[in-house]
């Protein structure tokens, strides 16, 4: 190091503008043309149930010439419309054919026994997605993250009063192993801290869904579970399982539907441009 700009490690825009960027990148090789344009088929599948997980209204594009990877035959991405108004490139890949493969004499032995050149692909993404994320879905108060991909999907958080710990407790973490059986992703916050400070803490990380089980709500045998994308609050009995599973679900449709009614009223028709 020379200088002590050169251990500057500020971004404008973590995971966006960001200085070093995870690459996920494939490259395949192929004896066919059909071959490698069915590679291509397959990654757009993947890519678009992955979009749907994401709950990211994502449009795949064929990039224009002057637009496509240099020596491609053709390229396609993934472009997404974020809250701001402003596109982010996702996924993307390209069909290089015999581009690559004659002038580096990249070949394969065919069955017949002859030489012949490779037809190839190159597909990736980075970690920018994790950014994209969060722009497409997060507000004012933190992220928003789509339930099947937030590796927390509930967040149960106990409020607890002095002489009614243990019974908020034992209910609170009924509650858990119920739903962790049921196959959801459950984290019981447990930490030392007030009620207020996690339901904030919890919103900025943007986690699908809390439930609050307080002393009157034992009582009661209910709990309330508050959704993070409307803050909309839902009192549920304390052993409704399928309707926490319910709310994931719809929380995961909603985060759907806003970008993608997003998308649409920004597309414009392009016509023909008259002499």
């Amino acid at each position: 190091m020379v200088q002590h700009r050169a251990l500057d490690t500020k971004v404008t825009k973590p995971f966006i503008r960001d200085r070093e960027f995870l690459w996920n990148e494939v490259h395949t090789a192929h004896a066919t043309r059909d071959d490698a344009l069915k590679q291509i088929e397959g990654y757009v599948r993947i890519c678009d149930r992955y979009h749907e997980d994401l709950a990211m209204a994502a449009m795949v594009l064929r990039r224009t010439e002057n637009d496509k990877f240099p020596g491609a035959e053709f390229s396609i991405a993934y472009d997404t419309l974020m809250q701001d108004g402003k596109v982010i490139q996702g996924p993307g890949g390209h069909f290089l054919g015999q581009n690559f493969s004659k002038p580096f004499d990249i070949t394969f032995m065919h069955e017949d026994g002859k030489k012949e050149h490779v037809w190839q692909t190159c597909l990736g993404m980075t970690t920018r997605q994790i950014g994209a994320i969060i722009m497409q879905h997060g507000d004012d108060k933190g992220a928003v993250l789509p339930p099947r991909v937030s590796p927390v999907q509930v967040a149960i958080v106990p409020i607890v009063f002095k002489g009614k710990e243990e019974a908020v407790m034992g209910k609170a973490r009924a509650v858990r192993d119920a739903l962790s059986c049921a196959g959801m992703r459950i984290l019981l916050d447990e930490r030392d801290y007030s009620a207020g400070y996690k339901f904030n803490d919890w919103e900025l990380k943007g986690v699908p869904l809390r439930i609050e089980i307080g002393p009157r709500d034992v009582a009661a045998g209910e709990m309330v579970a508050v959704k993070r994308n409307d803050g909309g609050k839902v009192k549920l009995k304390l052993s409704d399982v399928k309707k926490v599973e319910g709310l994931l679900e719809e929380s995961r449709g909603r985060c759907l539907r806003s970008p993608g009614r997003r998308s649409k009223r920004a597309r414009v028709m392009q016509r023909p441009w008259r002499n």
